[in-house]
């Protein structure tokens, strides 16, 4: 993971999982991956996924130690925007 500019810490890609559905001739993706700080200090990274091109994003959702944290809808559109 890249380091946002900040000292870098040991965030690890734990595990994947990916999730397809075909409803109505449109394919709907879930995917969760795990990550794990193994250092000694909060962490902080970019998250990138490339969508390829006529897709959308519909939602994030982050989860910290089991607690669902969730963003505003400025983030969220603004998520959207940077994707």
């Amino acid at each position: 993971m890249r380091s946002c500019g900040i000292p870098f810490t040991e965030v690890v890609r734990q595990s994947s999982d990916v999730r397809v559905n075909l409803v109505d001739r449109v394919l709907r993706y879930e995917i969760t991956e795990t990550f794990v700080n193994r250092g000694s200090r909060v962490g902080e990274a970019d998250f990138m996924f490339p969508l390829p091109k006529g897709a959308a994003f519909q939602d994030l959702k982050l989860s910290i130690n089991g607690e669902l944290v969730s963003g505003g809808d400025d983030e969220r559109r603004s998520c959207a925007t940077d994707l």
